[in-house]
């Protein structure tokens, strides 16, 4: 049995896995998007940016501690460093 031609889909998904994997091994290399059809196009760069963003929380250091509840009534809120 001859195996199934890759659809648009699967060029999307295999694309944007192999960024991911590029992205959580340090690389920041753009896929080639050439394989990717003219309507996907828009929609593989925002899921790139999105890819791009996640890797970049990823590296940042999300613990984020809460006042108590009283310092809220007695003004003693600070931001959060980043």
């Amino acid at each position: 049995m001859d195996p199934e031609p890759e659809t648009s889909d699967d060029v999307f998904e295999s694309l944007l896995i192999a960024y991911d994997e590029a992205l959580a091994s340090g690389e920041d290399r753009l896929p080639d998007e050439s394989q990717v059809p003219d309507q996907l196009r828009p929609r593989f760069r925002a899921a790139l940016a999105c890819l791009s963003l996640l890797a970049k929380a990823r590296q940042t250091d999300l613990t984020l501690t809460c006042p108590p509840a009283d310092a809220a009534r007695e003004g003693e809120l600070r931001p959060i460093p980043p």
